[in-house]
Parts: C-alpha cells; sequence; structure tokens
C-alpha cells in the first residue's frame, strides 16, 4: 500500500497526535499517485506550460484520455492538448523557451512545424549571421510563404486530400502545403467564372493576385445594365466577388455614347437647302410688305413705338450660299 498525505504535521512534545489526513491508494496506480502529485504541486505552487506538459505526458502514458485530465484539473481539453503538443518539440527549442530565450508567441506556431522544420528553424537561431523569422514572419516561412487558413477554400477540404495543420492555441486551421492549396483554388475560381458567366453577367475579371479592388474607380451597375463581377484573391487565399460594377471609365464612355443617340436627329435638308428656303420665304413675305405698303408702315409704326429707339439702316445680311440660290431669288 502507498499512502501519500496531503498535510503533515509534526507535534514536539507531549500530547496525543491527531489523526492525519491522508489518500490510500492501491499500490501500481502510478496515474493516481500522478494525479495527486500534480494536484498538490499546481495547489501550492502553479506550474508553467513544460512542467504541466510533462505531468500529462506521464498521464497519458499510463492510459488517461485527454478528456479524462481535462476533468481531473477542472480545465478544457484543449488546453490539454496545447501542454501535450509541447512535446512534439525540438528537445534544444523546449529547453530554450524554458529558459526564456524564446517567446511564446513562437513556440506555439513552432508547435505545428514537422521535426524537420524544427530542426531548421534551430540551425538558423544558433547561426549568428543567419535571419530567424518571428512572430508572424515565422507562420510564413513555416507554411512557405503564406499561412493560409481552411476557411479561404472555395473547394471541399475533405474531398480534396491535402494536409492541414491545426493551430492548437488559435481558432484557424491551415494548409500545410500553399502550392497544392492554389492549384486546387484556382481550379474553384475558374469554375465560378463559368458559373457568373452562366448567370448572365456581362463579364467576370478575374483580378491579379493581391490587387485592390478601388470601389472609387467603380460605379454600381446591375446585370440587367451590363454590370459585371472582379474576383480579388489575398496570398492568404482569401476569394471576393465585387458584383455589379464597372469602370468609372467605361461608365462615361457609356454615358456620352447615350448622349449621341438622343441628340437631335439629322436635319432633312441640307445647309444648302435650308439656305434656299429661308432666304425665299425672307422675299416672298418682303414683295407682300412692298406690295402693301400700308401694312408695312404700320409694322414700322408698331415696331418704333414698342421697340428700341435706336435706328439705323442697314443693307440685307442674308446671302444665298449658292449662286443658282441668287438667280432664282
Amino acid at each position: 500500500m502507498r499512502r501519500l498525505c496531503r498535510r503533515f504535521q509534526i507535534f514536539i512534545g507531549d500530547g496525543d497526535i491527531d489523526p492525519l489526513p491522508c489518500l490510500i491508494m492501491v499500490e501500481g496506480d502510478d496515474a493516481t499517485a500522478i494525479e495527486a502529485s500534480l494536484a498538490e504541486n499546481i495547489e501550492r505552487l502553479p506550474m508553467d506550460e513544460v512542467d504541466q506538459y510533462k505531468a500529462f505526458a506521464k498521464l497519458v502514458k499510463e492510459g488517461r484520455e485527454p478528456a479524462d485530465i481535462a476533468a481531473t484539473f477542472g480545465i478544457t481539453e484543449r488546453m490539454v492538448s496545447q501542454r501535450l503538443a509541447l512535446g512534439r518539440l525540438y528537445g534544444p527549442i523546449l529547453t530554450a523557451y524554458r529558459k526564456g530565450d524564446i517567446h511564446a508567441r513562437d513556440i506555439r506556431v513552432l508547435t505545428m512545424a514537422t521535426p524537420k522544420q524544427q530542426k531548421a528553424w534551430w540551425a538558423l537561431v544558433k547561426d549568428e549571421n543567419a535571419y530567424v523569422p518571428t512572430g508572424q514572419h515565422l507562420k510564413d516561412w513555416l507554411f512557405g510563404g503564406a499561412h493560409i487558413p481552411v476557411t479561404n477554400a472555395l473547394f471541399d477540404v475533405d474531398a480534396s486530400g491535402l494536409a492541414i495543420v491545426s493551430d492548437l492555441f488559435g481558432d484557424e486551421v491551415y494548409f500545410a502545403d500553399a502550392e497544392a492549396f492554389w492549384s486546387q483554388q484556382n481550379a474553384a475560381i475558374a469554375h465560378a467564372v463559368e458559373d457568373l458567366k452562366a448567370e448572365g453577367w456581362a463579364d467576370v475579371i478575374v483580378m491579379e493576385q493581391g490587387a485592390w479592388f478601388a470601389t472609387w474607380d467603380h460605379r454600381k451597375a446591375s446585370k440587367a445594365d451590363g454590370g459585371k463581377v472582379f474576383i480579388t484573391t489575398t496570398t492568404q487565399g482569401e476569394v471576393t466577388f465585387h458584383k455589379g460594377y464597372i469602370t468609372n471609365a467605361e461608365a462615361k464612355r457609356r454615358e456620352k455614347a447615350a448622349q449621341r443617340t438622343t441628340a437631335a436627329p439629322k436635319p432633312e435638308l441640307t445647309k444648302a437647302a435650308q439656305n434656299y428656303v429661308d432666304l425665299h420665304r425672307h422675299a416672298a413675305v418682303r414683295a407682300d410688305l412692298l406690295d402693301n405698303s400700308g401694312i408695312a408702315l404700320r409694322l414700322v409704326a408698331a415696331h418704333m413705338m414698342a421697340g428700341s429707339s435706336l435706328w439705323q439702316v442697314e443693307t440685307d445680311p442674308q446671302k444665298a450660299a449658292k449662286p443658282e440660290s441668287a438667280e432664282s431669288l
């Protein structure tokens, strides 16, 4: 039998000793002993992440499931998984972290790295002349230049067969191979383009990766009015469909075209023919006035009373556009 006392008091001098509270465990029940020891240590002095990892790893080795460990210590199962993930770290990296030489943020990213990647990163750390990626750059380095969340995929991730890596310390899951991701993502984008064209959009434009869609340089236009779809993609694989837009330049071209179609219709007569008609109308009126001088006098008198006080006599400014018109007059 093994006895593990949570409290131990030694009384010196005369007097009886009160019974000591103890936990009685069956011999060979190492998992329970580890749990009790761990609980006692946490009660006295909280352990760091590495100590917790080692203790949880022993419990797993004794047959405890992460869910059981979480229930025993009143923590989440995810927290247990986070501590156990430290066991996947390269030994020198874990030692350096415990010494405070590596930031906890970088340790969390490194738990998603393969053993080969961890060793390669540690080699950079040991090389005084090498650049050591940390923080966001470490995540980019780890995933081949771009950390692509699974949520950005347009295709069926489960059916794709692509390898993914879970971030136990975050909410995202990432693709392990960015190149393989883009192969399937581009195929999905091409399929979406065909579907949009089939829906009746005038055009579907896939912009260059990383290009920003400038809304201020575009105008809204419905599908019926020839609106287009612009597709943008980020280096992290996020795809956005901007539906129902045309560029400002195209909108201006359309406005000019509309103005041309609504302009005054083309006259029935040419300029020369119109000049001929106008001159003959004027000549006909003038001839009638000359034949009826009384009417002409009354018109002049009315004009003098109602018109301007400044009078002058000028030659008729009307001229025939062609000699034939002048001869006709």
